[in-house]
């Protein structure tokens, strides 16, 4: 059975332009080596930093919400959710970096056509392939999961431990997704040009999903401010849970908005690259094309990783005992932006305590 491995250049190809690729092979092996050896790190932080919640102090992005300390219940399954899945991100930008190595070494040290070579290839290609497939897929799962909180919400709401099966269900079917067009790709069980569709449609799908659901919640907040000055119909477990779930896809939303951004010009240098024919006279621009759309690929892995550590005070007082991320985190932040005030758990509870009866004197009014 053919395959197709993600290598796209060759020393053949690049000697005359030397030494314009082996200076962009360079910078992206030094990007992709920065991510591999800060993403441990990142996964430290995300995984041991003390409960996430929605105080605006913390996380800027998460002022939608000012449930405070009732996250701390509310919140948790939730809270473990939105934390495998910074980790899974990092875990697959992971995996991307590694593979690329191998592929990179393939082009700077010449084609070899012996069994070991090509296997490496082969599962090196897999692999990229299979976070390619994680991150096209990411809204729609999002959507998913948010989609059963938002038309279950009483169950939801609950924080059940069955409520956690959905995200472990739904998980499940993104990693056979990524591993199977993984599959289909490089053992060219369909084209690359239908693979592209593929990922075009699930990711337009995913955001379609993904900003409807968020419009719908939206609206039903609304409804219950409504109700609540109506005194008719409203249920505080109800606005509890679609509270909740504004903040998650206000998280991610936050999230997407600039990785969109930071992927498009990857797939505008693919596109240049596959869609021109080689015949063209346009040989040169398709070269370089793809060669930096490998180097972008690496700095998104990058952009991605500091998005995430930087995402929240808490991230940052995980990781500030290492002296890079101190120095890291001194420059991200503005000049005279005043450092987030800690909050007590005792005033969290105040908050959550006077936010709670203030509904409750609104219900009965």
């Amino acid at each position: 059975m053919s395959r197709f491995h993600l290598v796209w250049l060759n020393q053949s190809l690049t000697e005359p332009f030397q030494p314009l690729f082996e200076i962009v092979y360079a910078c992206e092996i030094f990007l992709i080596l920065s991510f591999i050896l800060l993403s441990p790190f990142a996964c430290y932080a995300i995984l041991k930093a003390t409960p996430l919640h929605q105080n605006a102090s913390y996380f800027p992005f998460l002022s939608l919400s000012s449930r405070s300390s009732h996250d701390y219940k509310l919140f948790g399954q939730t809270e473990i959710a939105v934390r495998l899945l910074f980790s899974t991100m990092v875990v697959h930008g992971f995996l991307a970096a590694a593979s690329r190595l191998a592929l990179i070494a393939h082009q700077l040290l010449g084609e070899t056509t012996d069994d070991v070579s090509q296997s490496w290839l082969t599962v090196a290609s897999i692999a990229r392939e299979i976070s390619f497939g994680y991150f096209m897929i990411l809204l729609l799962f999002i959507s998913a999961e948010r989609a059963v909180a938002t038309y279950a919400w009483a169950w939801y709401e609950s924080q059940a431990d069955s409520t956690l099966a959905v995200f472990v269900v739904q998980f499940c079917f993104v990693v056979m997704y990524s591993i199977t067009i993984a599959f289909f790709s490089v053992y060219e069980i369909y084209s690359m040009n239908t693979h592209v569709l593929v990922f075009a449609v699930t990711l337009s799908l995913g955001a379609a999903c993904f900003f409807k659901l968020l419009g719908h919640n939206l609206r039903e907040l609304q409804k219950l401010k409504g109700r609540r000055h109506e005194n008719y119909g409203y249920c505080i477990s109800k606005s509890y849970q679609i509270r909740e779930n504004l903040v998650v896809f206000k998280i991610f939303r936050h999230l997407a908005i600039p990785c969109c951004l930071m992927a498009l010009p990857a797939f505008l240098f693919f596109i240049l690259y596959w869609w021109i024919p080689v015949d063209a006279g346009w040989n040169t621009t398709r070269l370089v094309c793809i060669a930096f759309y490998d180097f972008w690929l690496a700095g998104y892995d990058m952009m991605l990783l500091i998005t995430l550590i930087s995402a929240d005070e808490r991230f940052q007082k995980c990781l500030s005992k290492f002296t890079v991320f101190e120095a890291l985190f001194q420059y991200l932040q503005p000049t005279g932006t005043p450092r987030p005030q800690r909050t007590t758990r005792e005033n969290e509870s105040n908050v959550y305590f006077s936010l709670l009866s203030k509904d409750l004197r609104l219900q009965h009014l």
